[in-house]
Order: structure tokens, then sequence, then C-alpha cells
């Protein structure tokens, strides 16, 4: 059952140990230990049209959805997880939908954030553009084996004709080893955020903080440099 039926009974601050996943697949919105702020944020429109959401999630028919299509431009509403214990080489993964409006386009965009015991909220990533199926996301996160992290999604309506919707959110082990595609022996590409080719080849890398692609074989990887470095 989802939190919004204890609430009101028991405090819930449990905290989950990674592999963590999300698929909102629940009876009830937001799920254990996940919290919404402001208006926006519900258990997606199973079947609703393709024009404004997904008539399914990527793994089942529950998904997470930001009704933009139905607020006003500047709105935004904030989905936030539970505290997550981070494995080694931690990294955020979900699937997200974003589909073209077909009267003015989409212009909502999704803020991520993230934050440790330690640290306040950090911007990691932000999304806009059409997602017209959906596509799966992973970023880096640039924090500690055991620490324990939470990640808020901020939804922004540019009353656009289309919801943005999340599905099978989750802070697992880096599925695609960033460490090993960044490491000497692999042969790779890197570029800076304005497309600019700074790396090829093989060999280690030391970057400055910011963001950056790599792209090993047919695969890209998003990397963001900060104070914890995957490098």
């Amino acid at each position: 059952m989802g939190n919004n039926y204890f609430e009101g009974i028991l405090p819930v601050s449990r905290v989950f140990s990674a592999p963590f996943v999300e698929n909102f697949e629940g009876e009830f919105f937001p799920p254990l230990g996940w919290k919404v702020e402001g208006t926006g944020w519900v258990r997606g429109n199973n079947f609703s049209s393709s024009e404004i959401a997904p008539p399914f999630g990527i793994s089942g028919y529950g998904f997470a959805e930001f009704t933009s299509y139905t607020l006003l431009s500047g709105d935004s509403s904030a989905l936030i997880s539970p505290k997550i214990i981070a494995p080694s080489n931690p990294v955020l993964s979900f699937w997200w939908w974003n589909g073209y409006g077909a009267l003015r386009g989409n212009f909502d965009y999704l803020l991520v954030y993230y934050r440790t015991q330690r640290n306040p909220w950090t911007l990691l990533s932000w999304l806009s553009g059409d997602a017209n199926t959906w596509r799966r996301v992973i970023l880096p996160l640039p924090v500690l084996s055991g620490d324990t992290v939470q990640i808020r999604f901020v939804g922004v309506s540019d009353f656009g004709d289309t919801d943005i919707s999340l599905d099978d959110v989750g802070i697992i082990r880096d599925p695609l080893n960033v460490s090993e595609a960044l490491g000497e022996e692999t042969y790779k590409e890197i570029y800076d955020v304005s497309g600019r080719l700074i790396f090829k080849g093989k060999g280690n890398v030391k970057l400055k903080k910011g963001v950056y692609f790599v792209k090993v074989g047919g695969r890209v990887i998003k990397l963001i440099v900060g104070d914890l470095s995957p490098l």
C-alpha cells in the first residue's frame, strides 16, 4: 500500500537499500516512502490518449504522471523518493515520456535533483523536448557507496500539450559501468556540453567539473564531474 494510506497513523521514514526500483504499480499514490509537493504528480492515467500521456507504463500499467496539460504555465510540482542507501558505482535510472503536442509542441521540462545526508538538494540534470516513446535515462550519481540518497523530480509546466511521465525509477549499480568505460584500455570519445570533442582514444582522462558525454561503441553516457568524480 502507498504511504498516503498510513501517513495519518504512523510516520513513514523507511530507508531502502539499493538496488531499488519503483514501478508505480501499487494501488496508492505516492508509493510507500515517496512524497509529492505541490499539485501535479499523480498515478498515470491508464488508457489515456497517447497524445497526452502513454497508455501503459514501461513494465506494467502504472507510472507517475505530471499533469502539465491541466496546469498553468510556470506551475511546478515535486515528486520525492524515499531515502535509499547507495551501492558502489551508483546511478539513477528511469524511463521518461514527453510526447509531442499536436497544437504547439511540448515545452514542459523536468528538473532532477539529488541530496545525501551531508549535502543539500543539488541539480543533477534537466530534461526537455519530445520523447514520443518511453526512453531510458541513466545518470551517474556523484555520491559514495553507503551514502543515503534521495531523488527529487520537479516537473515545470509551460502549458504544453502533453504530460511528462516517469516509470521504473531506481538507484542501482551502474549497468553501463562508467568506470570501465573511462578506463585506460577503453577506446572512447568525450564531448563537452557544446558538442566539442575534447578527447579521443585510449588512456586515463582528467576532467574539470562539468557535464560531459562519453561515447563508447554505440552507447553514449552522460557524465557529471563534481566534487566526487567517478574518474
